[in-house]
């Protein structure tokens, strides 16, 4: 039996592309602008409040990324 993961959205900032990435539309927009690999690179904002907010600013500075809480929420599915 296979497993249904559940979108778990967040906040992105980038010089190309911002907002809220609440849907996988949203992240399909977003891979149309960033490779996979370049946003897995994107860093948290140190104080992320409910929705983790991850980008390329220097503002977004914590050395949790992107891809590790792709990982850590299996959520691989929703970026390929």
């Amino acid at each position: 039996m296979q497993i249904k993961m559940e979108f778990k959205s967040f906040y992105f900032e980038g010089n190309l592309m911002w907002g809220h990435m609440n849907t996988p539309d949203d992240v399909n927009a977003l891979l149309e602008v960033y490779h996979y690999e370049e946003l897995r690179r994107a860093q948290r904002l140190g104080h992320s409040t409910e929705k983790p907010c991850f980008g390329f600013y220097h503002e977004y500075n914590d050395k949790y990324t992107l891809g590790d809480w792709i990982d850590e929420n299996h959520l691989e599915e929703f970026f390929t």
